[in-house]
């Protein structure tokens, strides 16, 4: 954090604002808009020649203008008549301009006052190319670059941010404010109707632009006046300067919540050319620009912050369409107050982003876009309400664009997605982290795909080795000191949905493809689990249940509209996706208790191990086994009904003893219960309801064998042998590990 020293506050509020010179090479306006060749006076003298601006001149001058207006600088100056300013100080209170507030006042003229010489045609049509676009380059746009910058700017102020316990200040620098020059090409080249779209941000003004042009609040009376310096126009009123979105709506009370929850997303970057420009002048040594991130900045003066980027700003802006207190305190009661907080601003940024982001777009909309339903938010959801239902006094052209005071609360679809309940339940937070980082909200908030998503608590995530806490007020998912990446994130949200075309009912047994391939959900009575802990009961020492119960979260008792949500709580942890292998599992068994134990005896008699690996199976990406329970395994020794082993029996050791054996022919038996994707093609391996689909798959000795699956049980045999069926001591579920699964059969094949 850059600290921050104040040498004189008070000079800091109160010191003058410089104009902007941000950088040594000329300026690019320069180039096309040059000092004048006529000798007619300056645009101080021509104005005081024609009679009826002494009160503008008086401001003027009061505000340190004058210079500037004696030829100076080159500019285009908007003149309001003594008429104009005698009711604009009337209506603000003031007996006489010179009873204003010194910076009220050079806000004020500076409004007037604009950078460079436009005369009529650039106002009609400016162009960021100047004299060298072409005819064809006028018509592109024709008077879209509609804003140009003036002499008129807000003080710089300090803006203090509490994070934790500590407070931190803010020299906030303000940049000049753009005028809008609305002409009849602005409207026309958007095929809107130019009086009722101005009429409509300027009730109190009328439309007199059919020919030429509209300056934000006031009529044009006299266009092109020449001075020495620059152009004149006289204009019907004084032009009021122009506040950001976010100035205005703070000084509304019915949209404060809004304001409030929009300056959750305030980010203050230290701009080091306005600090050595002006810093020492206002007693500070940093000045920073008050932005949003990653909301628009709609507290930034301009569209971008760069100065160089001056086409972006002539032409570019943000419309907020701002909901209410009211309407934001009754989503609140109706979707968070239930999943745990006590006021909307303890909900965490990450939803409340998606709720403020959908009342943002990016573009400056008119009534006549909504009409049109050209009007689309950051999510290219088209924007659609009545723009004649937005009260008059919240319809505001601001100095960044356009503020419409919301006629209902928008919410995003993830609202209504099987994602919402992490949005709303305030133990979720983890998982809602999980998808947020993931990136892929987009995805399981569309309503194309219909999943299942199991969402494990905080509670949960915390007894794993992730950890979820707050870094400087953010809060993060962290794992080994650092938050968790991306793809870490979809992994875990991945291991923990399933597409699904039915939904899942009520004490249901089944089996869920998880959206990480070769991944697996396994539901009984109202409780889940994934392979990975299924896997656990194989390990002697496991006791208890590898499934834990799990809740659906309905959407006020309905459904979500892409799927179902369901919550669950474990002391052992998140559900973690496959890893492991089962070459190693059962190339490395040396105890045994494992129920697999007797098998491994089998494999190596037939010399099929060789350093803690089965050989056979390395070049085998996945491979599908059939074993053989213990009791199966004895039985067929007892009867010598194992080709290749002679005389066989298990000792007092566990260990396997025969008096002969053939090492050739059982080697090749035992291939006969392995099926490899080296020669078989499947995307799923079995289990009731698989897609690995009942037919004659090649083993590893390139015989075949049937697998069938009769919708309640499912077994293997050898092609036109007796069927063995897959025990149901385990439900039937497959064992599935990092490269293949195996399932217990009742005898040997």
């Amino acid at each position: 954090m850059r600290k921050i020293t104040f040498t004189k506050l008070r000079l800091f509020c109160i010191a003058l604002v410089l104009p902007l010179m941000l950088f040594s090479c000329k300026d690019r306006f320069d180039e096309h808009y040059e000092v004048p060749d006529w000798l007619r006076g300056s645009a101080w003298e021509t104005l005081e020649e024609r009679g009826n601006y002494s009160i503008f001149l008086e401001g003027i001058e009061l505000a340190g203008y004058k210079p500037i207006m004696e030829g100076k600088n080159i500019l285009t100056v908007m003149a309001p008549d003594d008429h104009a300013f005698s009711s604009y100080l009337q209506a603000h209170g003031y007996s006489s301009i010179g009873d204003m507030d010194q910076e009220e006042l050079k806000k004020l003229i500076g409004f007037h006052l604009l950078y460079y010489s436009y005369n009529t045609e650039k106002l009609i049509n400016f162009r960021p190319e100047g004299d060298l676009a072409t005819e064809e380059e006028k018509q592109i746009f024709a008077g879209r670059y509609f804003k140009h910058r003036t002499r008129s700017q807000e003080l710089p102020e300090v803006h203090t941010v509490k994070i934790d316990d500590t407070e931190f200040r803010y020299p906030v620098y303000h940049q000049e404010k753009y005028l809008p020059v609305f002409s009849y090409l602005f409207f026309e080249s958007q095929n809107m109707d130019a009086k009722s779209n101005y009429e409509y941000f300027y009730p109190h003004s009328t439309w007199t632009g059919d020919k030429g042009f509209n300056v934000s609040n006031a009529s044009v009376t006299n266009y092109e006046i020449l001075a020495d310096n620059g152009y004149i126009y006289e204009i019907d009123a004084v032009l009021e300067p122009l506040n950001t979105i976010m100035g205005e709506l703070k000084k509304k009370p019915e949209y404060s919540v809004f304001a409030e929850l929009y300056d959750d997303f305030a980010s203050y970057s230290y701009n080091a050319s306005y600090s050595s420009t002006y810093g020492e002048a206002l007693g500070v040594d940093s000045l920073f620009l008050y932005e949003h991130t990653p909301l628009p900045s709609i507290g930034l003066e301009w569209y971008t912050s760069s100065y160089s980027l001056f086409e972006l700003n002539a032409a570019n802006g943000y419309s907020i369409f701002a909901p209410t207190n009211d309407m934001i305190n009754e989503v609140f009661e109706n979707f968070w107050k239930g999943g745990g907080y006590e006021k909307i601003q303890d909900v965490d940024r990450v939803p409340l982003y998606y709720l403020i982001a959908k009342h943002t777009v990016n573009g400056i909309v008119f009534p006549g876009d909504l009409i049109s339903g050209n009007v689309t938010d950051v999510y290219d959801n088209v924007v659609e309400f009545n723009p004649d239902e937005v009260p008059v006094d919240s319809r505001i052209m601001c100095s960044n664009g356009t503020l419409f005071g919301a006629p209902s609360i928008q919410l995003h679809q993830y609202f209504s997605s099987v994602m919402a309940p992490a949005f709303k339940y305030q133990d979720l937070l983890a998982f809602m982290y999980v998808l947020d980082y993931s990136e892929s909200m987009q995805t399981y908030g569309s309503d194309v795909t219909t999943y299942a998503m199991f969402m494990p608590d905080t509670y949960t995530f915390n007894q794993s080795e992730y950890y979820f806490h707050a870094v400087n007020g953010i809060r993060e998912l962290q794992f080994d000191e650092g938050q968790i990446s991306s793809n870490t994130s979809l992994n875990i949200l991945r291991t923990h949905t399933a597409q699904i075309e039915t939904p899942l009912m009520p004490g249901e047994t089944r089996v869920l493809n998880a959206q990480n391939a070769f991944n697996y959900l396994y539901v009984k009575n109202n409780e889940v689990t994934n392979n990975v802990n299924f896997n656990r009961q194989l390990n002697p020492g496991f006791t208890g249940s590898p499934f834990v119960p799990f809740t659906e979260m309905l959407n006020n008792g309905d459904s979500w509209i892409n799927g179902q949500a369901f919550r669950y709580s474990s002391s052992d942890g998140i559900f973690e996706a496959a890893t492991g292998s089962i070459n190693t599992l059962l190339g490395s068994t040396s105890d045994s208790r494992y129920p697999y134990y007797r098998f491994v005896q089998l494999l190596k008699a037939a010399e099929m191990i060789d350093d803690g690996s089965l050989t056979f199976l390395s070049d085998s990406p996945r491979t599908i086994a059939f074993i053989p329970t213990t009791a199966a395994i004895d039985a067929a020794l007892a009867k010598d009904a194992i080709p290749g082993i002679q005389g066989g029996m298990i000792n007092s050791e566990g260990e396997l003893e025969c008096e002969d054996v053939i090492v050739e022919e059982l080697e090749n038996y035992l291939k006969l219960y392995f099926i490899s994707s080296l020669n078989n093609a499947f995307a799923d391996f079995p289990y009731i309801g698989s897609s690995f689909q009942t037919g004659s798959y090649t083993t590893l000795n390139y015989a075949n064998i049937d697998y069938l699956d009769s919708g309640h049980s499912i077994s293997v045999c050898r092609e036109g042998g007796i069927p063995v069926q897959v025990i149901s001591d385990y439900d039937l579920f497959p064992f599935v590990y990092g490269d293949g699964c195996f399932h217990f059969i009742e005898s040997i094949l």
